[in-house]
């Protein structure tokens, strides 16, 4: 029951900071609420886009390579080194892509070795 008021709580604390910044935007800029949220949803969106082709270009790069090193893979995605490592724990977390073990001194990544699962396939 407390985890839900927590929730409740948090959720309302989120929109009416939202509120207080889309009119603090708005009356600085002097444009209208609404033209202001659209703005912070459209930037939010642009922002998931980005991470998410970010993330799936480095495990598409891990699915024809193999194994590659972290230079290689944050060079290919061109982003600053802890963004990059956030991408990476992320992906290690989803259990997506994992570290090659005694690869030397390199970081180096391969994607997850995939257990089988019980399909619809595999029980007809």
């Amino acid at each position: 029951m407390s985890l839900i008021v927590i929730s409740v709580v948090g959720v309302a604390f989120s929109m009416i900071m939202t509120a207080i910044y889309v009119a603090f935007r708005s009356h600085i800029f002097g444009t209208t609420p609404s033209m202001e949220f659209n703005q912070l949803c459209a930037n939010s969106l642009d922002r998931i886009l980005y991470k998410t082709a970010n993330k799936s270009r480095i495990t598409m790069l891990l699915a024809e390579k193999g194994t590659e090193g972290k230079e290689y893979l944050q060079a290919a995605v061109d982003v600053e080194n802890h963004i990059f490592d956030k991408y990476i724990d992320e992906l290690e977390h989803e259990g997506r892509i994992e570290k090659v073990p005694n690869a030397g001194q390199a970081t180096v990544y391969k994607l997850a070795d995939k257990t089988p699962s019980t399909s619809v396939r595999q029980s007809l």
